[in-house]
């Protein structure tokens, strides 16, 4: 069970303020998907075959993942880069997002 102290908790991790009504709300729905993770955990899959990614190539009958292909850019960067307001050492330049 998920306390009001760890919504707290996650909730400045994800630097948001939430209100006491907000907390016990979202501690009630992670109750809520928790206990359903719980149930799927039960789900007998001892005869289900794992699979990770990739695809089902049906002709050779196993799973497999295509091979990477170089592929032309839609713009050239060097246009890219004109059409950019600023750019710098070959990057474009956005606004900050972070500060100290």
């Amino acid at each position: 069970m998920i306390s009001s102290d760890d919504i707290k908790h996650l909730a400045a991790l994800a630097r948001i303020d939430i209100t006491p009504v907000e907390t016990e709300s979202l501690r009630a729905d992670l109750d809520r998907i928790l206990e359903y993770v719980s149930e799927l955990s039960a789900v007998p899959t001892d005869e289900v075959e794992p699979f990770a990614g990739g695809s089902l190539n049906r002709s050779a009958g196993s799973r497999s993942s295509r091979d990477d292909q170089s592929r032309e850019t839609a713009l050239p960067v060097a246009d890219a880069r004109s059409a950019f307001p600023a750019s710098r050492d070959g990057y474009c330049e956005v606004p900050e997002v972070f500060s100290n």
